[in-house]
């Protein structure tokens, strides 16, 4: 259970730096969101009919949730948050603070998190004891980051972009759909507490659409940016895991998540559209 969990948990990966420095912001910029991202142009980086296909299923997965979960409240989403986390540490070790990852974590994410635009979420980031190269977020704002993800990351500018991409994930009500999804399931389901309980777990590891991902990574480097780091240097992250290989405009449109080729470009085309 432990290694399907991760696995199928979206690629919002963090990690510490190696070196220890901060870096200092290289160029100017001006963004058109905050952390709240209102639109992802179709012509942006879902190009083609594959972009225009992802934006119609977001409008009717919205649609559909919105009619069948009922409201959830900022609450709501707080009290799921806290059972999700009991849950998360029933199967993961939360490594101690005196681990040689937490100090520099705590503070980077501290950092980030200052100019987050949702006052009705509090964030807190969890360091996971564990050799997956993972990271992700529940309702709540909760973010969980494994040590293995920490020995990755080759600078404070990559780590702050992506705790801050998490975040977004939150800012953005992205985590919102995922208790959305829980509600119509438990509607179907009834007082089936088994398969509730299984449909949990499926919900915390789903991963988020490529619209969603692509507004959580423009958060990313807003919040970063703003914390003092270059945002330049998040999409070094992607570059890296990039495996180079080309996919057809219908691959990308399955695909859950935009490729860590395609994350990059996207990002490097946003940051310079954005340049002062």
């Amino acid at each position: 259970m432990k290694t399907s969990i991760f696995l199928a948990i979206s690629l919002c990966l963090v990690a510490c730096t190696k070196g220890g420095k901060y870096s200092a912001k290289a160029e100017t910029y001006i963004f058109p969101d905050k952390t709240v991202i209102h639109n992802i142009e179709a012509d942006a980086c879902l190009e083609g009919k594959s972009g225009e296909w992802v934006q119609t299923g977001k409008k009717i997965e919205e649609g559909l949730l919105n009619t069948f979960s009922g409201d959830i409240t900022p609450e709501m989403q707080k009290q799921a948050g806290d059972e999700f986390h009991k849950e998360i540490i029933q199967q993961y070790h939360i490594a101690e603070k005196s681990h040689k990852h937490w100090k520099k974590l705590r503070s980077i994410f501290n950092k980030v998190k200052e100019n987050a635009e949702r006052k009705d979420i509090s964030y807190t980031v969890f360091l996971l004891d564990d050799s997956l190269l993972n990271a992700f977020t529940i309702p709540g704002g909760n973010v969980y980051v494994t040590t293995q993800l920490m020995d990755f990351v080759e600078s404070d500018d990559e780590l702050s972009v992506i705790l801050g991409h998490e975040i977004g994930h939150n800012e953005n009500k992205h985590t919102l759909k995922h208790l959305q999804k829980l509600s119509v399931a438990q509607k179907l389901l009834g007082n089936d507490f088994g398969k509730i309980g299984a449909t949990i777990l499926e919900i915390l590891t789903l991963p988020y659409g490529q619209p969603q991902e692509l507004e959580s990574d423009r958060a990313g480097v807003y919040l970063a940016y703003e914390a003092g780091f270059d945002p330049e240097r998040g999409p070094d992250f992607f570059d890296r895991i990039n495996d180079g290989k080309q996919r057809n405009d219908f691959d990308r449109f399955l695909s859950t998540h935009p490729f860590p080729g395609e994350r990059s470009a996207c990002l490097k085309k946003y940051l310079q559209k954005c340049k002062k």
